[in-house]
């Protein structure tokens, strides 16, 4: 039987409407678009998504059936709790502590990183295109099949906790060299339960990721602190 002779409403055809340009094209959109700076991200560090994944699809599902001015205040509460939990992740922070934390950031110089600066545009720009998207095209994207978005919904899912499960991710472990952690507290025999008399203490103080103060004479004020 050649395909000139298949009947109306056979298999190819019901597969082709199935996955249809356009149902791969909602797909894209819905699952893809808004999170591509948190895919580049994993090839450095990157906690698990799976969330915000989620929570971007099922907002364009819905959305293509709701105001626009609506769809643009839902994608920014979306965004802004998709870095939450990545900044939450990524520094094993509480998300309630780096909200309340946020009527601390006028004191602080949050892009004197041009990295960070980077990565907030490009979240806005993305999380911009993904609402463009389906603004632009819902008509379209009302008609089409869900089970392509559905499908790269759930194989983006399983590949985030693949590459992000662990916490130094996939990516950053095969880049970077593999140096091995150590217990300072381990290696001076602090580790095992010990026994202080009546006149002994014991203070451990650690200091991690203090970084460097371009100004001179502010490393110094952190040095001398440390001197006496």
């Amino acid at each position: 039987m050649t395909a000139a002779t298949l009947p109306s409403g056979s298999v190819p055809e019901q597969r082709g409407k199935v996955f249809s340009r356009d149902a791969l094209y909602f797909a894209f959109v819905a699952n893809i678009v808004p999170s591509i700076p948190f895919y580049l991200l994993a090839f450095f560090v990157c906690p698990l998504r799976a969330l915000p994944i989620v929570l971007y699809f099922t907002l364009a599902v819905i959305g293509l059936r709701l105001n626009a001015f609506i769809l643009v205040m839902l994608a920014v509460i979306v965004a802004f709790t998709d870095v939450v939990l990545v900044i939450s992740g990524i520094f094993n922070l509480s998300p309630i502590l780096i909200i309340d934390s946020i009527k601390y950031s006028a004191n602080l110089d949050l892009f004197s990183f041009l990295g960070y600066a980077f990565l907030a545009a490009a979240i806005l720009f993305f999380v911009g295109l993904y609402v463009y998207f389906l603004v632009r095209n819902r008509r379209v994207y009302q008609k089409v099949s869900l089970y392509p978005a559905i499908l790269t919904c759930c194989a983006i899912v399983g590949l985030d906790f693949y590459l992000n499960a662990s916490p130094q991710t996939f990516f950053a472990n095969f880049l970077q060299n593999r140096t091995e952690f150590t217990s300072a507290a381990k290696q001076i025999n602090l580790s095992a339960p010990m026994s202080a008399g009546e006149d002994e203490n014991v203070l451990i103080v650690m200091v991690e990721g203090m970084g460097a103060y371009a100004d001179p004479a502010h490393q110094k004020l952190l040095w001398d602190i440390f001197k006496t």
